[in-house]
């Protein structure tokens, strides 16, 4: 059954592509006032606040402390807002690497659905008639490498140094931006009790924009990361809650900021995770539901 949903979902992309180019766009035109000049994609403002709510995600937010085993995790989530609401599937693969002092996570969402209104598709200037379909994501490779671990004295820390492969389909629908980007944080942790930790993160992102405006081309926006967030465990259950966003300056509502709470639950070495997310800001003004799983493979092989 997931075998033929997820090939019917293949085909129906790839007969989307075939026929991008027999689509009449004399109705975008007329909308977006095309000048007959500009490429289309210069019209696509590639922004959280202009695009679907997997194209420039905020990161996610981790301690300071490597997992030890090889594992993988599953979610589906359901975003929600007025003009856009979106179904995906999200996946990660963690290898432990060097005595678990290095970590390589792959990750990135395997597909989306989604469902724009007319308001919305015009205002991020998507050439989607019908404003709905399916995308593929982005692949993210990320290497984290940790800096200090059960320090007397410090915190738990680490750096995480991450790369957007532009993989992901339908810019044309401002879904994906079809351009790299990249991240570089610091993550800090610390015990505080028994049950309680606090948690830390800081660092850079930048990703390609190329938006012209009457005065300048941006060829690219770089924001400041950062999130701070709190860890309540006892036995198999954790709750965690963090505020995390980033800046960006060329204020093209390019400064999400959320607010997330996850709930894990583990049975056996299997974990399974309740998580919400919640846009606070109109740069990202999503609510986010996820279901999701957590599966370890084995301990460090390398």
């Amino acid at each position: 059954m997931i075998l033929r949903t997820a090939t019917v979902i293949l085909l129906y992309i790839l007969v989307s592509v075939s026929l991008n180019g027999q689509v009449d766009y004399t109705w975008w035109n007329e909308i977006n006032n095309w000048d007959g000049v500009t490429p289309w994609d210069q019209y696509i403002i590639k922004s959280p606040g202009f695009m679907g709510p997997n194209a420039l995600p905020v990161p996610e937010m981790k301690t300071g402390r490597l997992p030890d085993k090889t594992s993988i995790r599953l979610f589906t989530d359901f975003h929600y807002s007025n003009g856009d609401n979106t179904q995906d599937f999200f996946s990660s693969l963690y290898l432990p690497l060097a005595g678990n002092k290095v970590g390589l996570e792959l990750y990135g969402v395997m597909v989306e659905h989604y469902k724009m209104d007319i308001t919305t598709r015009n205002q991020r200037h998507s050439r989607d008639f019908d404003a709905k379909g399916f995308s593929v994501g982005d692949l993210n490779i990320a290497m984290l490498i940790t800096l200090t671990r059960d320090h007397l004295k410090w915190p738990d820390m680490l750096i995480r140094i991450a790369f957007r492969i532009p993989s992901g389909s339908n810019m044309r629908g401002a879904r994906f931006t079809d351009a790299p980007g990249y991240h570089f944080d610091l993550l800090i942790s610390k015990k505080m009790t028994e049950n309680f930790e606090i948690t830390g993160m800081t660092g850079f992102y930048s990703w390609q924009l190329n938006y012209n405006t009457d005065r300048v081309l941006y060829h690219q926006n770089d924001a400041f990361l950062y999130g701070a967030g709190l860890i309540f465990s006892k036995k198999r259950i954790k709750i965690e809650g963090c505020i995390t966003g980033y800046a960006g300056y060329v204020n093209i509502k390019d400064s999400p900021l959320v607010l997330r709470l996850k709930t894990e639950m583990a049975v056996g070495e299997i974990k399974g995770i309740l998580s919400l997310q919640q846009g606070v800001k109109k740069d990202f003004d999503y609510t986010t539901l996820s279901f999701g799983i957590h599966i370890p493979i084995s301990k460090n092989v390398f």
